[in-house]
């Protein structure tokens, strides 16, 4: 297949990416640094789903990139760190982070299974951090994201604020909302 010309920009920034750290991709089962690939993530306990773009696994000893990776991530005696990673575009050359997409990563994080094509349910693997991605033509950003408790208390509180708007929300302005409303 040939790929669009429009696409061919980030598709480089993404092979620099694991050039830089010294990925491989996955060939055989249990070969290859890529653990997930876009899979779908599952929370019962909170009623919420997402599709994760991958985790992967970052190695001690294949560049300078990767020795910083998972010597500020998993320690000085790390040999390897597995991260969640969000994949974003931007069609601007410069970086551009939003302090919304640790949001998606936690959520990702707090996935209790995950759920297979075939529909069989998997146990999430744990990661040991979250991470964005950003491809954008000629360069790309990857750094970790927060992802701690706090982190995670506002993405349902986001969940509850969106399951509002669009649920009991859309009909805030009904004419029978002035019946549930008290005179005086």
């Amino acid at each position: 297949h040939e790929m669009l010309p429009s696409v061919r920009p980030y598709f480089d920034s993404f092979l620099a990416w694991v050039r830089d750290y010294g990925l491989h991709p996955n060939g055989q089962p249990g070969v290859g640094d890529w653990e997930q690939l876009e899979i779908t993530l599952l929370n019962r306990t909170h009623d919420y789903a997402g599709t994760s773009d991958g985790a992967v696994w970052i190695t001690r000893g294949r560049s300078a990139q990767a020795d910083h990776i998972v010597e500020r991530i998993g320690g000085p005696s790390a040999q390897r760190v597995l991260v969640r990673v969000d994949y974003k575009t931007r069609e601007k050359s410069d970086e551009r982070l939003f302090n919304d997409m640790p949001l998606q990563g936690v959520a990702y994080e707090r996935g209790e299974v995950a759920m297979l094509p075939d529909g069989r349910e998997v146990p999430v693997p744990s990661t040991h951090a979250r991470a964005v991605l950003q491809l954008r033509p000629q360069a790309y950003t990857f750094k970790p994201m927060l992802s701690d408790d706090a982190a995670f208390e506002a993405f349902l509180g986001v969940l509850r604020a969106y399951r509002w708007i669009h649920g009991p929300g859309k009909n805030a302005f009904e004419l029978d909302v002035w019946e549930s409303i008290s005179p005086g």
